[in-house]
């Protein structure tokens, strides 16, 4: 949601079908997985998930599941879903935002008017930083402050979410990841 900020599009669902046709073969049934996890949302919102899936998403499952196959012991996949509350809530859990959660930056005079600094934006950032410093540390994230972090492989897709809680999910986001795929397979 960061570059919805700057380029807000106004769309309504036929703009949004005519979108997802860019996207997907199956128009209705893209729309569908997406408003299953977001029944409330805009159609703008709903192009930016599925825009975010298609540049973010698919890339990073595609690299933790490349690298399962050279370091199945130390591969490891996040999702942070920590809604900031800045902009009127507008940017969501945006591109990028996790780093100042990473690196114990939220209350920086650059990151605060993204991170909109919060009590549990701190116990979040402290989370995560100790699960970073452990990766770096031992190759692998979990610590006291986490719940037990697996590691991922393709078939249980262990993720751990970062949000206003942080919990290991399997498969997240699972009907739009079969989307993508499907789309992506049938575009090569």
């Amino acid at each position: 949601n960061l570059y919805a900020l700057a380029l807000r599009t106004g769309s309504d669902e036929p703009k949004l079908r005519e979108r997802a046709g860019r996207l997907f073969g199956d128009v209705d049934a893209a729309i569908a997985a997406y408003r299953d996890e977001t029944p409330d949302a805009t159609p703008d919102e709903v192009w930016w998930s599925m825009l975010t899936d298609r540049i973010s998403r698919v890339p990073a499952r595609q690299l933790a599941a490349a690298q399962v196959a050279h370091r199945p012991d130390d591969t490891y996949l996040y999702l942070f879903d920590w809604a900031s509350p800045a902009f009127d809530g507008r940017l969501g859990s945006c591109h990028a935002l996790d780093i100042p959660f990473v690196f114990g930056s939220i209350r920086h005079p650059l990151a605060l008017p993204f991170t909109g600094f919060t009590a549990s934006a701190a116990r979040l950032s402290r989370r995560m930083q100790g699960a970073w410093v452990r990766f770096a540390r031992d190759g692998d994230p979990n610590h006291e402050r986490l719940p037990a972090w697996a590691r991922y492989d393709g078939r249980t897709r262990a993720t751990m979410v970062f949000g206003r809680s942080c919990a290991l999910e399997r498969a997240p986001l699972e009907a739009e990841r079969r989307l993508l795929e499907r789309w992506t397979a049938d575009a090569a």
